[in-house]
């Protein structure tokens, strides 16, 4: 299963996943957090495909937008729920 269908199903079932990020310029992090959409863009003939995603760190909620191309790891947690985000 690729990072994009690992996503729609984390999605689908309503579980939070867990992955790694790495960009250029940025230092590797692991997150913990839960998808809610995927983006799918075709600007200049150049196809970027993002994902955002909610989660909680030290009791503060957050939204964060991410390149799948630079995550890496993705797995689903299972059996757990969705992350509380108020």
């Amino acid at each position: 299963m690729n990072t994009q269908e690992t996503l729609t199903k984390a999605m689908l079932n309503k579980q939070p996943i867990s992955f790694q990020y790495s960009r250029l310029g940025r230092m590797q992090s692991a997150e913990i957090a839960n998808a809610h959409v995927i983006f799918i863009s075709n600007k200049l003939g150049k196809k970027t495909v993002t994902t955002d995603v909610s989660f909680e760190k030290s009791g503060v909620a957050g939204w964060k937008h991410f390149d799948i191309s630079s995550m890496s790891n993705v797995r689903i947690l299972g059996g757990e729920e969705m992350l509380s985000v108020n």
